[in-house]
């Protein structure tokens, strides 16, 4: 009875979803016309914590306000990040294509990091 009591604590949604530890994800890639990707996330319960971007891309917006900030608390699918990210992103990065930075994001490569922090 006392081991059921002590259990009952670690089954709840609560603790079973809430408890789960930060993890990385990092993507890297070329994307033709616009340049090469580092994008590093911090992830928790698959949601976008932070995100930092970085590369040989030329900005010509505020990569901070129109894109980090919309992608930090948004689910990491294919739909909520495009849903969260404005529809025109060249004039955050010039010649970016929404449909091809989702891509980059969303793309799994044998290096995928995943670190608990």
């Amino acid at each position: 009875a006392q081991i059921a009591h002590i259990e009952e604590e670690y089954l709840t949604p609560e603790f079973i979803y809430g408890n789960n530890p930060s993890y990385n994800i990092i993507r890297s890639g070329r994307i033709e016309g616009v340049g090469d990707f580092v994008i590093s996330m911090e992830m928790k319960n698959d949601v976008i914590k932070d995100i930092d971007i970085k590369g040989d891309f030329f900005l010509v917006g505020d990569i901070g306000q129109q894109i980090i900030a919309k992608l930090q608390g948004t689910a990491y699918t294919a739909d909520a990040i495009s849903a969260a990210l404005p529809q025109q992103l060249d004039n955050v990065i010039l010649n970016l294509k929404k449909d091809d930075f989702v891509s980059l994001l969303m793309k799994k490569t044998p290096t995928d990091v995943k670190k608990k922090q």
